[in-house]
């Protein structure tokens, strides 16, 4: 190893110990209106976005999304969500 890592220091957490979580809801395809803010679902490709919509009702930027298939993906933009 290149870089050694020290991890004498650390410990366990519950990932609801470091970060805000939200869950999540079915969302019908009937209310979606085309736009540019990027939506985030549960796919194991493309960050989890699967489309761009006009009509947000939550948006998030710099946030991690765990979907029921064990995807975890880093958004750094803003994301229209469903919650």
């Amino acid at each position: 190893m290149k870089h050694p890592i020290d991890i004498s220091t650390w410990g366990e957490f519950k990932v609801g110990e470091l970060f805000d979580m939200f869950p999540g809801r079915r969302f019908k395809k009937l209310i979606f209106k085309d736009g540019d803010i990027p939506f985030v679902m549960a796919i194991s490709y493309n960050n989890g976005i699967v489309t761009t919509l006009a009509n947000p009702i939550s948006t998030n930027e710099n946030f991690l999304t765990a979907d029921i298939f064990r995807n975890v993906f880093l958004s750094t933009r803003i994301c229209w969500i469903w919650r």
